[in-house]
């Protein structure tokens, strides 16, 4: 499923859906995941009613390959649930679960990152999904929420016979200001054959390499991608021709996104925030975006780009 030295998309909030991650994929992303998905709206989307939000969160057909689903809760029951009607109903080729979003409004709420205040409970989840399905299961973490629960994290991976671990190189407690602490690669490299993935302040080729250097197996991408999917084949910047391209390409599978949707045909905020990434470093980039923020529609979009 990954190989060595590889780049991946990693999960980003409104961000990796199905056009992304197809365009990331098609530029070279080993690995792509979905934003991350309350596991009670998922099943509510499947056993009560159509949910036009978790719609846009799940949505991937065949043009998607090595792409898995981020699922986050606290409930085991629930998990065991889930990992069933994943395997059933979609096309995710694996399941990752949340260790890693530290925002207030999951955390005070016991999920994400704040789950690795209680490793035993992580355990209780990891091994409800696995009773669930027979799809690979995988783990996004924290170093931890205040304190280094790595090596009980990446044991419970191993016992799980997980693939591999994506470790974002930060605890729980600190935000993006707070530099990111690489040696945690090293150390954790150092006591297991699980291949890491490493994540946290990479914003060039040098953060990768330096992150190898230190054994990670593979590197998990996430803000610096955006606007940037031509980094996962290795180049730093695009051409304004390029990009337009990229816009076009985007739009179009948007619009693929929504054709078995009967409520909207498109998603003019979500391409919008693709096409204002898109801008970044552009002579006159300040204009172009105030133009895109006022755009009421795609056809105007367009227009602002060419």
């Amino acid at each position: 499923m990954i190989k060595k030295g590889s780049l991946i998309l990693s999960p980003l909030f409104k961000y990796t859906r199905y056009p992304f991650r197809v365009i990331a994929t098609e530029y070279g992303a080993n690995i792509t995941i979905t934003e991350m998905v309350s596991i009670k709206s998922f099943l509510a989307h499947f056993s009560k009613k159509f949910n036009l939000n978790t719609y846009r969160l799940i949505y991937t057909d065949s043009k998607e390959k090595n792409v898995g689903i981020q699922i986050f809760g606290d409930e085991p029951k629930e998990f065991e649930q889930v990992g069933s009607e994943i395997e059933d109903k979609t096309k995710f080729k694996f399941i990752n679960i949340n260790l890693g979003c530290s925002k207030k409004k999951i955390s005070q709420q016991n999920m994400g990152a704040a789950l690795l205040r209680h490793p035993e409970l992580v355990e209780k989840l990891v091994n409800s999904l696995s009773k669930g399905t027979n799809l690979p299961i995988t783990l996004k973490v924290r170093i931890g929420w205040n304190r280094n629960v790595l090596p009980e994290i990446v044991k419970i991976a191993e016992e799980y016979s997980n693939p591999w671990i994506i470790i974002h190189t930060r605890y729980g407690t600190e935000t993006f200001a707070t530099p990111a602490h690489l040696e945690v690669i090293n150390e954790i490299s150092n006591n297991t054959d699980l291949p890491i993935i490493a994540n946290g302040d990479v914003f060039s080729f040098e953060d990768i390499e330096e992150y190898m250097k230190r054994g990670a197996y593979a590197v998990a991408i996430g803000r610096w991608a955006k606007g940037r999917p031509y980094i996962f084949m290795g180049k730093e910047n695009a051409s304004w021709e390029e990009k337009v391209e990229l816009l076009d390409k985007f739009i179009e599978y948007t619009i693929r996104m929504y054709k078995d949707c009967n409520e909207i045909t498109t998603d003019l905020e979500l391409i919008k925030r693709f096409a204002l990434d898109l801008t970044k470093n552009k002579s006159g980039g300040r204009e172009i975006r105030r133009e895109l923020i006022a755009c009421k529609s795609v056809n105007n979009i367009k227009k602002i780009f060419k």
